[in-house]
This record gives C-alpha cells, sequence and structure tokens, in this order.
C-alpha cells in the first residue's frame, strides 16, 4: 500500500484497481440494477410497513394512530426518510458486494486511511482542498459566468426550512452520518470502481480516458440520485471532485470527509 503521495503520484492516482474482470455490458447491467436499488426500494417497503402499522393501530386504537401519524407527522416523516435512504444504500450495497464475493469492504474499496502517511489528518486537509475546490467551481459557474441559474429550492433545503426540534436532529444524522457514508460506499467505493476496472480492460492502454469516463458517468447516475435538487450541476461537479479525491488520494475516507463537509455546509448555510 503507498505510505506517501508524491506529486507525480497524486496526479496518477494511487488508487488500487478494482478486482473486477466481468465484461463492461455486464457491469453496465449490473450498475443500473444497483442505482434502482438505491433510488426507491426503501421507500416503497416503508410506504407497506407504514400501512401495516396503521392497519393494525386503527384496530387497536384510533386515537393512537393519530397520536403516532398525524401529531408527530413531521418527525414520522423525517424518521421514514432515514430509514428508506438506509435501505436503498444498504440494498444497492449488499447487491455490489455479493457480485464481488463478499471481500472485505476496506481492502476492495480502500476504505481506510491507509494510503495516506499522515492518516485521518491528511484525509481531512484533502477534503478541505476538495470541498475549497467545489466552492471555486461553483463560484465560477454559477455567479462569475452565470453560465447557468438555481432553479428555486430543491432538496435537504426545501425539506429541512420546514423542521424544527427531533425532525430536524433526525435529518441531520441522516444527511451528515448516513449519506456521506453510504453514499460514497455505493457510488465512489464500488459503481466508479467497477466501471473504471472494467473499462480498463475494454479500452486497453487508455487508460487515463477509461477513468474519464467511468467519473462522468458515476457522477451522472449520483445526480440522478439526487434529482430533487435545486442546483443538479454543483451535484454534477461535487461528484466529480469527490471521485478524483478517491482516485487520487487511494482512500475513501476522503470523499467521505468531503461529502460531510459539503452536507454541513448546507445546512450552515440555512441554519445562519
Amino acid at each position: 500500500m503507498v505510505k506517501n503521495l508524491t506529486a507525480g503520484k497524486l496526479l496518477q492516482g494511487s488508487l488500487p484497481l478494482y478486482p473486477w474482470s466481468r465484461a463492461f455490458g455486464d457491469t453496465i447491467i449490473l450498475v443500473a440494477i444497483a442505482t434502482v436499488m438505491s433510488m426507491g426500494c426503501g421507500a416503497v417497503l416503508l410506504m407497506l410497513l407504514e400501512g401495516g402499522v396503521k392497519a393494525v393501530l386503527g384496530l387497536i386504537s384510533s386515537d393512537v394512530r393519530d397520536v403516532v401519524f398525524v401529531a408527530n407527522a413531521d418527525l414520522v416523516a423525517a424518521i421514514s426518510r432515514l430509514l428508506g435512504h438506509a435501505i436503498d444504500c444498504l440494498a444497492a450495497l449488499m447487491f455490489l458486494w455479493g457480485s464481488l464475493g463478499g471481500k472485505p469492504l476496506a481492502e476492495a474499496l480502500s476504505l481506510n486511511v491507509k494510503p495516506l502517511r499522515f492518516g485521518w489528518l491528511q484525509a481531512l486537509l484533502y477534503a478541505g482542498l476538495g470541498f475549497c475546490v467545489y466552492k471555486l467551481a461553483v463560484w465560477l459557474v454559477y455567479d462569475y459566468f452565470a453560465l447557468v441559474a438555481v432553479s428555486g429550492s430543491g432538496g435537504l433545503v426545501k425539506t429541512a426550512s420546514q423542521l424544527s426540534g427531533w425532525p430536524m436532529a433526525v435529518m441531520m444524522l441522516q444527511t451528515l452520518v448516513f449519506a456521506p457514508i453510504l453514499e460514497e460506499v455505493v457510488h465512489r467505493g464500488f459503481i466508479y470502481n467497477i466501471l473504471r476496472s472494467s473499462l480498463r480492460v475494454s479500452l486497453g492502454r487508455h487508460v487515463w480516458l477509461a477513468d474519464l469516463l467511468a467519473c462522468l458517468f458515476g457522477a451522472g447516475l449520483f445526480t440522478m440520485l439526487h434529482v430533487t435538487a435545486s442546483a443538479p450541476l454543483a451535484i454534477f461537479i461535487g461528484a466529480i471532485i469527490m471521485t478524483e479525491l478517491y482516485r487520487r488520494t487511494g482512500s475513501l475516507v476522503c470523499p467521505i470527509l468531503m461529502h460531510l463537509m459539503l452536507n454541513a455546509w448546507v445546512w450552515y448555510t440555512l441554519l445562519t
């Protein structure tokens, strides 16, 4: 494992090639299935579960049912979003992990700080650098050059602005803990990695092109996952930067920390 990141290694990347040998066509099918699983299976399961719980409570007492699902509607909705998101990501993770044969995640995805000489401190510094690059890129696109406009508020901002108390705390747990870890493991750790390995086999010597296409395709899928966001181009830019951060440092911890910083910044701007 790489213990230090020189300038040359940082440019060409330190991420080991993922142990994936399937054809590109098979890889696309697996990625498509995983993406669909990560975009709604949890919501369907929870909708069925909620309907069953309501029916049972209705048989016991309609007052109890109303207390749970009407008086605490915001909290129930926040918990449902958290569990739905977790189920979506875990379903996709287990599906992709099973395709790998259950190899340890830390080894397969570099889900550790071993590639970094100074460990967590270096990971935090690289994540901060990625965050700054993202903010600069978004400022250039949206403000300086005004290439696109933000279409109102959506996603996290629209929902969180209507919450307070425990519902807000649950949503903060989802966006600051669950989302950075689970989404990065699925999208950068698995989807980008298997696309990268498969494209390298298909494109032969054109390693740079394989990595670029895998990055862009994976970032596009990640943006689709956040389809309700008001600034999808910003999501796409962030996904590209987090992917490059992962490829160049060789540690999945770096994009996880950057993802956390991005979501924390949204909360900061919302609450101040």
